[in-house]
């Protein structure tokens, strides 16, 4: 972004969470956040923890910067409704795929029917020894429900507690705000 390293501030402690194992911060810098176009936007100043790894994301917006700027995000819908001063606003991003690093399959059966993708960037080296423990411990994936022997059906099945002798109801649609 041409942003100096020296206005980072120290950051003590790890991200945990978005990989395998806890991330240190290289700092925290606060920055101005502006979602939409003028002049239906919302500008804020977030705090963002400054990382040097490889991404989909530029960005992760959490719940402080989302209730700074009244968001609400929806992933099924893919887009987020924000609070500007004049009108409630929608920011919506076209379906797009991004990948951080090409894949490539993998059969770990006999047969080549059950196959596992993994990074192609990996040392030849690296990609045998890996290809050998996972076709040595196929046994340990499950492809169908019937691979799970052992695990009781409550434990794996879910259902909604519904009493069955009543009757539903449509509740009444709540308008909360007219869209424009």
């Amino acid at each position: 972004m041409g942003i100096d390293k020296s206005r980072l501030f120290p950051y003590r402690g790890p991200l945990i969470g978005f990989t395998d194992h806890s991330l240190l911060p290289e700092g925290m810098i606060t920055l101005p956040l502006t979602v939409g176009k003028y002049p239906r936007q919302a500008t804020v100043q977030v705090q963002f923890l400054v990382m040097d790894i490889k991404s989909a994301h530029n960005i992760i917006l959490g719940r402080t910067a989302l209730h700074l700027l009244w968001a609400i995000p929806s992933t099924y819908y893919q887009m987020v409704k924000f609070l500007t001063p004049n009108r409630l606003e929608k920011v919506a991003e076209q379906q797009r795929t991004i990948s951080v690093e090409e894949l490539q399959e993998i059969p770990i059966d006999q047969e080549g029917l059950k196959t596992i993708k993994i990074g192609s960037s990996l040392v030849q080296a690296l990609l045998g020894v890996l290809t050998k423990f996972l076709q040595e411990n196929a046994n340990v994936f499950t492809w169908e429900p019937e691979d799970m022997s052992g695990v009781p059906s409550e434990v794996i099945s879910h259902e909604l507690a519904i009493d069955r002798h009543t009757m539903p109801v449509r509740q009444k649609k709540i308008h909360l705000s007219p869209e424009r």
